[in-house]
């Protein structure tokens, strides 16, 4: 994937005062503030080498965080 195609979500992407969020980044906001546990399951997805260690750093069953990212 090329940074480009990332849009509102892309690592250093500022959005301006005043402006609407991108589709991609509201739809993450909606859903979040849905589904208390949709946060820091992403984010230990992306910092962490396997889904296991993942599922370890939320102190859940990978099978659980499993569970969690057919959900999301």
């Amino acid at each position: 994937m090329h940074a480009d195609e990332l849009g509102g979500i892309a690592p250093g992407r500022r959005r301006r005062a005043g402006t609407e969020a991108p589709p991609d980044v509201r739809a993450l906001e909606t859903a979040a503030a849905t589904t208390p546990w949709l946060s820091a399951t992403l984010h230990a997805v992306v910092s962490t080498a396997s889904l296991r260690a993942a599922a370890a750093g939320i102190n859940v069953h990978h099978s659980t965080l499993q569970d969690r990212l057919a959900h999301a």
